[in-house]
Parts: structure tokens; C-alpha cells; sequence
């Protein structure tokens, strides 16, 4: 069995910067940037996390609050848990042998009723095998892999295909779907699309794409992501006296601050808000700033509350070279 990587670090977990003014209790606050770290990779597929106690310490609260976020991350399959061993951050790639029973199930039961009518027709077994082996053959031939990347707005889709679609452009029929419509057609929208080999997510939705791929037999891939070199110029760039407004969604306020710190220094004038603290919130984090930071979701809303005159920078995030690496290597595992 492979060696697992290093342990996640305390910091990787406890850098989290709680906003106790926030309706959002602290337990999902350390779960968003818990679910965020895995995304970046600061917490790496298979790591261990800190054990409650260490993480309750080392923040000052409840081992309650912690227990409940990690519980939430096993619920989701983004950890899990080993008796007498501790939590362990999940593989972005559903391609291991834990799944492999699951899915040998899934494909006898989607065969055994052709099988059988085959047979009530008077084909013999070797004749089944023989068809179903050259039905299988030409498909492959005639077809590439065809991935579907679900994305949970139309921006994010818009951005994220054409860069998969360049990453592998020999191997692959790259598609985009939003995860809204997953939902409303309860994951009958990828019969449209048949066949579907894969299922490529950032990890903000991987556990909910990965469940609809086990339904339906088909594999699933999380993407980890990274400033882009771009973003982080713009950062360091910025004058130190610069008074900046940070605009986020709340599953990626608490990283997204800390992303900025790290960059900017602790002693960087930020201020922060979401949407769903509400429009007058938003404005007033946002009121006299000079520099306004905001995701690729919160581009019209940047806009439309950032003060006249204020500098708006767009926090761009990549693909980790290497987790688009592995998922080029995976892709093409399929096409041969």
C-alpha cells in the first residue's frame, strides 16, 4: 500500500480567522476552511488531520465546535475517519480500490437484464460475451472520453472548460453542466450527455458531484486550485498603506483573508464582507476603501458596491499544475 503524505500541519487547520459577528456558527466557519484548504492544497489527499483536542486548543474553542465541523466534512466524504487512527483528508480521484465493490455492483446490475433476455432468446454464453466484447471495442474506437465539468454558476463554467479542454486536447470531449441543474433534474441531465466517463469539480462541490457520480456509476475528480501568478503580483504590488475591501462568498471568506494576509502582512488594512451578510453590510465594509478584492462569482457586485474610484482586483484561481497533471494522466488512461 502506498505511504500516505505527510501530516496535515496544525497551522494548515487552526489559520483560520473566525468572523464572530457572522450569523455563520464557528463550526461551519472551520468546515469552509477546512473544505478550502483541501481545495489549495494545503492540506494534501490522504493527510491526517490534528486531532480535535490538539485543533480546540490551539484555537480556543469547544471540542464540540470541532468535532461537529469534522463530522460534517466525513458526512460529505471530503475526510474520513479510521477507528483508533485519526481523520484523514479524501483522494480527489474516485479511482481507488474502496469504490471498485460499489461499482462492480452498479455494472451487474445495468447488464443482467440484457444478459438474460439474450438468453431467453436462445444465444449462448459465448455468443453474449463475444457481441458484448465487440459492442465494447467499436464504442472505444469511435469515441474519446467525454468528461462533464460541473461548475456552480455559468462564469465559473465558462472559465473552466475551455482551460480543461486545452489541458487535454487530444484526450478528451470536455462539457460543462451547473451544478443547479444537477440538482433540478436529479442528475438526469448527464443521460443527454452519455456517455459520461467523468466528473470534474472544483472541491467547494466535490462531495455533492461525486455522490451523483456513484449513482450513476461514473467517475469523479477534484480539482485543487491556487492564486494565479497574475493575482499575486497585483497583490504585492498594492501600496502598504492601502486600504482594502474583500468580497467573497462565505465558503471561502475565512481562506480568502487568510490568502490576502499572507501576501499583504497581518498589518494590511482589510476589511470583508459576503452577500449573505446583506446589502447594507456589504456596502459598509466596503466604504472608503481603495482597493476592492472580489471573486470571479462577485464580479457584478464588486461593481455595483465598491466606492467611486476604488481599484477593483479580481482573485483569480488556477488549477495546481499538479492536479491537473494527474487528471491529464487519468483522462488518458481512459482513451487507451
Amino acid at each position: 500500500m502506498a505511504d500516505r503524505p505527510q501530516p496535515a500541519s496544525l497551522s494548515s487547520v487552526t489559520s483560520v480567522t473566525f468572523d464572530r459577528r457572522s450569523a455563520v456558527p464557528l463550526f461551519r466557519q472551520l468546515k469552509y476552511h477546512l473544505v478550502h484548504a483541501i481545495s489549495t492544497g494545503r492540506i494534501a489527499p490522504g493527510a491526517a488531520l490534528p486531532s480535535v483536542r490538539a485543533v480546540s486548543h490551539a484555537l480556543n474553542i469547544a471540542s464540540a465546535t470541532v468535532q461537529r465541523a469534522y463530522a460534517e466534512l466525513q458526512a460529505e466524504g471530503l475526510v474520513s475517519g479510521e477507528q483508533g487512527r485519526g481523520v484523514f483528508a479524501s483522494a480527489l480521484d474516485d479511482r481507488g480500490p474502496a469504490d471498485q465493490h460499489t461499482r462492480d455492483e452498479l455494472l451487474r446490475d445495468v447488464l443482467i437484464a440484457p444478459i438474460r433476455q439474450a438468453q431467453a432468446l436462445g444465444f449462448s454464453a459465448t455468443e453474449i460475451a463475444a457481441a458484448a466484447r465487440s459492442l465494447v471495442d467499436a464504442h472505444e474506437g469511435a469515441s474519446v472520453p467525454r468528461i462533464v465539468f460541473v461548475g456552480r454558476a455559468p462564469d465559473v463554467i465558462d472559465k473552466y472548460v475551455p482551460l480543461l479542454r486545452g489541458a487535454l486536447p487530444d484526450a478528451a470531449d470536455v462539457q460543462g453542466i451547473e451544478i443547479a441543474t444537477l440538482r433540478a433534474t436529479q442528475g438526469a441531465v448527464l443521460e443527454e450527455l452519455a456517455p459520461v466517463r467523468m466528473l470534474v469539480s472544483l472541491v467547494s462541490n466535490f462531495a455533492e458531484v461525486r455522490a451523483e457520480g456513484h449513482r450513476r456509476g461514473i467517475e469523479a475528480y477534484g480539482l485543487t486550485v491556487e492564486l494565479s501568478a497574475a493575482t499575486k503580483r497585483a497583490l504585492v504590488s498594492l501600496p502598504a498603506e492601502a486600504r482594502i475591501g474583500l468580497l467573497a462568498e462565505t465558503p471561502f471568506l475565512s481562506n480568502t483573508r487568510a490568502m490576502v494576509e499572507q501576501i499583504r502582512g497581518h498589518h494590511a488594512e482589510v476589511t470583508w464582507a459576503s452577500p449573505d451578510d446583506g446589502p447594507e453590510a456589504v456596502r459598509a465594509a466596503l466604504a472608503d476603501r481603495q482597493v476592492v478584492l472580489h471573486t470571479l462569482g462577485l464580479r457584478s457586485l464588486a461593481h455595483e458596491s465598491a466606492p467611486a474610484g476604488a481599484d477593483l482586483i479580481e482573485l483569480t484561481f488556477l488549477p495546481m499544475d499538479a492536479s491537473l497533471g494527474h487528471l491529464a494522466e487519468v483522462v488518458a488512461s481512459m482513451a487507451r
